[in-house]
């Protein structure tokens, strides 16, 4: 009867053992992830001391490192109300999941399609009649839908929030699905 006891008690040992590797392992992975999805705040701290550093370059005074950081309490800030502005939005729609984010004058299109229709040209149009200068894009299949990924800029004044871009982006997608004939995959 003693063989028994002590059978339990290392299966217990190499349980604890396992399972606290498989918690190390899945904490590397998540902290892996999270250095891959950019964080907001980040971007906007960044893009403020960037506009800092060249207002002080104009003005010729010598840039110092304490001009980035960012002044008050950080809880009392909102982007709303100071020369920076942010939007976000995730919308999904039918067979599309859309992904805005504007940062300032910079705006981030993420498009994904369960349907394999290549929409570069449609929503280029769309960036056009938005008067959004496109400075990268790019798209590809992944998996069984299509993603396309557009950084763009506003111009100096622009009134566009990621409503608005969400909006019309879906209505001019949710018109070419009208107008594609569907295709037949053997």
């Amino acid at each position: 009867m003693g063989s028994i006891g002590r059978g339990r008690e290392v299966e217990r040992i190499k349980d604890f053992a396992t399972e606290k590797q498989r918690r190390v392992q899945l904490n590397g992975k998540y902290s892996a992830l999270r250095y891959l999805v950019p964080n907001p705040t980040k971007l906007v701290e960044k893009k403020r001391c960037g506009r800092e550093r060249h207002q002080t370059e104009q003005d010729g005074g010598a840039g110092d490192g304490e001009s980035c950081k960012p002044l008050g309490d950080p809880q009392d800030q909102s982007y709303n109300n100071g020369s920076l502005r942010s939007s976000w939005l995730r919308r999904k729609y039918k067979d599309t999941e859309v992904d805005i984010r504007i940062i300032d004058d910079e705006v981030s299109i993420n498009l994904v399609q369960t349907k394999k229709v290549n929409s570069l040209l449609y929503v280029s149009k769309l960036l056009d009649e938005l008067q959004l200068d496109l400075h990268h894009a790019e798209g590809g299949h992944i998996g069984n839908s299509y993603s396309c990924l557009f950084n763009t800029k506003m111009h100096e004044g622009s009134f566009l929030y990621a409503k608005a871009i969400g909006d019309k982006l879906i209505e001019v997608l949710d018109g070419q699905y009208a107008a594609v004939p569907p295709t037949s995959s053997y």
